[in-house]
Parts: structure tokens; sequence; C-alpha cells
């Protein structure tokens, strides 16, 4: 079975109030697992062509338990490798992010995603990714910039600390940049 993807991601509020009176599940779960993958766009659940071992785990693993921040994370890197950016892997980042946007264990890992799936993220995924970089920030400066510098993506990072001139202007310093 292969999972496919909301095009557009229900709001922020929406998913916040279902987390939060733990309705999140219930709601996934009423939709009807084939309904949701048939529903969502992208490949059809008969489309067993990847072949790969790891993919099937995890796509029923989140069948099963969709509120899963991790596993949306890992069908995202694992995504990323086979398809590149321009698969699902923006929107299993986007769902890792929207179950789980506090998990500790996650951050370095989604950040790592999100700088390097930049490009390929809409607004509203990008907007959830703020929040990941504030934390990394906030977490360890040196590392966010050595992440940022690998990946030759600063301007994420840049726009995250927009509104915080002290953590934007240690960031440049970090980077090397004036």
């Amino acid at each position: 079975m292969r999972i496919a993807f909301p095009r557009e991601l229900p709001s922020f509020e929406a998913l916040a109030t279902l987390l939060v009176t733990g309705a999140l599940g219930l709601a996934l779960v009423g939709l009807g697992t084939p309904r949701l993958v048939s529903a969502l766009g992208g490949p059809s659940a008969a489309d067993n062509s990847t072949g790969s071992a790891a993919r099937q785990h995890l796509e029923a693993s989140l069948a099963r338990a969709p509120a899963d921040p991790a596993g949306w994370a890992a069908l995202a890197e694992l995504d990323l490798a086979e398809s590149g950016a321009s698969g699902t892997a923006p929107r299993a980042l986007a769902l890792s992010l929207l179950t789980g946007p506090d998990e500790p264990g996650l951050l370095w890992r989604r950040v790592e995603l999100g700088l390097t799936l930049w490009p390929s993220l809409a607004e509203s995924e990008r907007a959830l990714m703020d929040g990941q970089l504030r934390q990394a920030w906030e977490r360890d400066p040196a590392r966010l910039a050595a992440l940022a510098q690998r990946a030759g993506a600063a301007d994420p990072i840049r726009g995250a600390l927009a509104d915080r001139p002290e953590a934007l202007q240690r960031f440049n310093l970090l980077l090397g940049a004036p």
C-alpha cells in the first residue's frame, strides 16, 4: 500500500485543536484509510512499483498510527533519498511537524530535512519549519550555523530569526558573514 499526501494541509489551528482535544487520530481514522489514500492524490494505493520494504513498512505503520511524527520524518527522509525534493518528502516533513512540533529527538533531523527541501516547501510548510529553526537556534546556534553552511541554506534561518536582530547578527557572525 502506498500512502498519498494531501495537496493542501489543514490549517495549523485546526490540527492544533484536534491534537489538544485528542481527536486527531479519530479524525484521521474516521476518514478511512482506503478513502484517505485514494482521495489525497499522488500514486494510487495499488502502485507497488517502489518495491521498497522500508517504504512499505513505514506506510503500513503510518496507516495504523497516522499521528506519528517520527514515522513521517522517516518517510520524508526515505522519499527524499528515493525521489529527491520533488517527491512527497515536503508533505511528509510537514505532517511530522504538525503531528509533533516539539519533539526534541526529531529536531535536528527535521532541520536538516527542511534545509534540504526548502526550495520545494510551500509557504505553509516553511512557516512550520520556522518554528523548528528557532528551536534549533535556542538549542545550539553553532550547530545550526554549520548545518546552514553545509546545506548552502542560510536564508531560511535568517528569515526565521528576522524578528530577533541580536540572534540574526550572531548567526551571521557564526557563518563568517558581515
